[in-house]
C-alpha cells in the first residue's frame, strides 16, 4: 500500500499543531518551568536510514517533537512516510518513540544513554507475517563536534528473524565552515545478526556520507552523498503493484529542506 501525500502531510501537520498547543501553554507558565519544547519539520528527496532508502528511492515528509529536561531527561517521537513496498500491509508510515538522559563526564566529554521504539503501524513482512517494529538501547559519546554512537537491538531487527542484538555504529563530525554552514561527515556500520550471511544476500554493509548543512531565509538547507558497499542482493525490493524491481542501497544525493522551532 503506498502512501497518498495528503495522508502524510495532515499526520504531520497533526502533530504540529499537538507541538503548538503544547508550546503555547509552556510559555504560559513562563521562566520558572524546567522543561523546554522543540519542533522540526522537513522535506527531503529521500528518505534514507543508515544509508538505505526507506521510500524507494522516493521524497518523504517529515517531522517530529522533543521534551527536554533542565537536568538532562528527554523524551520525543518523530514521524515520516515509509514506501508500502519495503514495509507492506500497513499504512506507509514510520513512527519513532524515544526518550533518553544526557550528561557530562568532564567539561569536555559528554554522553547520552536511551532507547527507541521504531513503529510501522500493520505493516508486516509478506513472507511470515513478522511485524517490523523494532526497540534499540543506545549510548553515545561527544568530545566537541566529533560523535560515536552505538544503537543495540533488544529483539528482532525490522522483521529479520532471529536478529536480535544487532548493531548499528555510527561515527560523526560536524565541522563549521561559517556561522551558516557545516560540513557533515559520516561512517557507520550495520550488523544484521542471523541474516544471511555471505554471498549476494549478506545483509551487513560500511555506509558513509559527506554533507553540507546552511541556514537562509528562516529554513535548513542540506545536500549529501550518501554511499556505502551493500550488497544489491540484500536489498533490492520488488514493486507490489507491476513486479518490478530496485536496489534500495543505491549511493545517491539527498537533498533536504527543514524548519526547526
Amino acid at each position: 500500500m503506498r502512501i497518498s501525500w495528503t495522508y502524510a502531510v495532515t499526520v504531520i501537520c497533526g502533530v504540529m499543531t499537538v507541538l503548538t498547543q503544547a508550546a503555547s501553554a509552556q510559555a504560559a507558565q513562563g521562566a520558572q518551568s524546567d522543561w523546554s519544547l522543540s519542533g522540526n519539520v522537513s522535506l527531503v528527496s529521500d528518505y534514507r536510514f543508515r544509508a538505505i532508502s526507506q521510500t524507494y528511492r522516493g521524497p518523504a515528509v517529515q517531522g517530529g517533537f522533543d521534551l527536554n529536561h533542565g537536568a538532562g531527561f528527554y523524551a520525543g517521537t518523530w514521524a515520516s512516510n515509509v514506501s508500502g513496498n519495503q514495509y507492506p500491509g500497513g499504512n506507509g508510515m514510520e513512527i519513532d518513540l524515544y526518550g533518553g538522559y544526557r550528561f557530562d563526564l568532564d567539561h569536555s566529554l559528554k554522553a547520552d544513554v536511551g532507547l527507541m521504539h521504531y513503529l510501522y503501524p500493520d505493516a508486516k513482512v509478506a513472507a511470515g507475517g513478522k511485524r517490523f517494529d523494532t526497540t534499540e538501547v543506545y549510548g553515545a559519546l561527544a568530545l566537541g563536534d566529533l560523535s560515536l554512537k552505538l544503537n543495540y537491538s533488544l529483539g528482532d531487527s525490522f522483521g529479520v528473524n532471529d536478529s536480535s542484538g544487532s548493531f548499528y555504529l555510527d561515527l560523526s563530525y560536524q565541522y563549521a565552515l561559517t556561522d551558516a554552514l557545516s560540513l557533515s561527515l559520516h561512517v557507520g556500520r550495520a550488523d544484521i545478526r542471523n541474516g544471511t550471511q555471505g554471498g549476494a544476500t549478506d545483509p551487513n554493509y560500511t555506509d558513509y556520507k559527506v554533507g553540507l548543512v546552511g541556514s537562509a531565509a528562516g529554513l535548513s538547507w542540506g545536500i549529501a552523498y550518501i554511499g556505502n558497499n551493500a550488497k544489491d542482493g540484500a536489498y533490492t525490493v520488488v514493486h507490489a503493484s507491476d513486479g518490478s524491481s530496485r536496489v534500495v542501497s543505491k549511493d545517491t544525493v539527498v537533498l533536504s529542506v527543514g524548519k526547526a522551532f
